[in-house]
């Protein structure tokens, strides 16, 4: 039967694109501490509860300190794009609709316990050649 109203689907293009499920990196042992930490904190966790402190632990742990490009999935938290021009590049590819769907995040680095492995981190006031800027990569 024929109906005006009748629309093609859209196909969401945002699935399609190259992606990484934060949920699906590997657990490393730092993360495995901070997550017996968050379960000590409450006698009865909520496993949902669990399942985001996991993501954001993951997402700290592997994209600490790096621009991302990300978005909501129904499968969880996926990563679209890391680094500056990367990031301008899906931009441009993006619809207006898709572009409000995707969040720019910096977030902060991973921070060591261990002092042994601890290293120098530049502040933002450090001063930093022109040619070192992610820009220029």
């Amino acid at each position: 039967m024929f109906s005006l109203f009748w629309r093609k689907p859209k196909v969401d293009r945002l699935k399609s694109l190259p992606h990484q499920l934060v949920k699906d990196l590997l657990m490393m042992p730092e993360i495995e501490e901070m997550m017996q930490v968050v379960r000590s904190r409450k006698p009865k966790p909520n496993r949902r509860a669990l399942a985001r402190a996991e993501e954001d632990f993951k997402y700290q742990y592997y994209y600490g300190g790096q621009h991302t490009a990300v978005t909501r999935m129904p499968e969880g938290l996926a990563v679209l794009a890391t680094g500056e021009v990367a990031i301008w590049r899906l931009q441009d590819f993006l619809t207006d609709e898709e572009r409000r769907r995707v969040t720019l995040v910096t977030i902060e680095a991973w921070l060591h316990n261990d002092p042994a492995e601890s290293e120098v981190h530049e502040t933002e006031n450090s001063p930093r050649p022109a040619e070192s800027h992610p820009i220029y990569d």
